[in-house]
């Protein structure tokens, strides 16, 4: 790990691997609170797991490799992706279309992040190039397979996730067929009543899929740092 982070100090792969266990962390553990208060959020404890499944799997991948180059790789793909949409937020900031007066020193952090931006850009063209940081189709396939060797476990986390994107986008159509969900009152064109519940069972199979992926997170992070928790 001493290896990886010198290579780019502005965001070290320890740095970037703590982020994303500490987001898996916090959404699981908001998770945990609703159930101790009893509120079974239909909608909102998928969200959460979804966060903390995405945190997760970010350090699984970035972490996975044995082989230091690609570990880098991987590592200034996520820094790439992270100026890139700091990038864009900054000029929003100074765009005409923000109505909130921008800090003074906004043009030069702007400059500044370009410039990180580039020269991770340069380092990756010696790697092998950026790696596109897609969760679906590269980071969280790649994450369960360092998780688990359970084809049925890895297929089963990702139906899940798939399932939790609706929530994340305020979509009706995965909360149809859960427990939690009942129809009433249909008529004869299949209009009805539809009462939507939290469902223990889907809450317990998302908490637990973000929870085992993280970790894993924390046991490579535990090997490459030599830390023994």
């Amino acid at each position: 790990m001493h290896e990886d982070d010198t290579k780019w100090m502005y965001a070290r792969t320890s740095s970037l691997a703590v982020v994303g266990l500490g987001a898996a962390r916090e959404h699981l553990h908001a998770v945990r609170l609703l159930v101790d208060a009893k509120q079974l959020f239909p909608s909102a404890v998928s969200t959460l797991a979804r966060a903390a499944l995405v945190g997760a799997a970010q350090t699984v991948w970035i972490l996975a490799p044995v082989e230091h180059p690609e570990r880098l790789r991987r590592s200034l793909s996520v820094a790439r992706e992270d100026y890139h949409w700091h990038i864009r937020f900054g000029e929003y900031v100074l765009s005409k279309d923000n109505v909130a007066e921008p800090t003074p020193m906004a043009p030069e952090q702007l400059d500044r992040l370009r410039l990180r931006h580039q020269q991770v850009s340069a380092m990756l063209d010696n790697l092998g190039g950026a790696i596109k940081i897609n969760i679906s189709d590269t980071l969280l396939p790649a994450a369960l397979e360092a998780t688990s060797s359970d084809p049925e476990f890895r297929a089963q986390v990702m139906m899940r996730w798939r399932s939790m994107s609706a929530s994340a986008h305020s979509l009706l159509w995965e909360q149809f067929g859960h427990t939690g969900t009942s129809i009433h009152d249909t008529d004869s064109d299949g209009i009805g009543l539809v009462v939507v519940g939290g469902d223990v069972a889907r809450l317990a199979m998302d908490y637990f899929s973000a929870f085992q992926v993280a970790s894993t997170g924390w046991r490579l992070l535990a090997k490459r740092t030599g830390l023994v928790f």
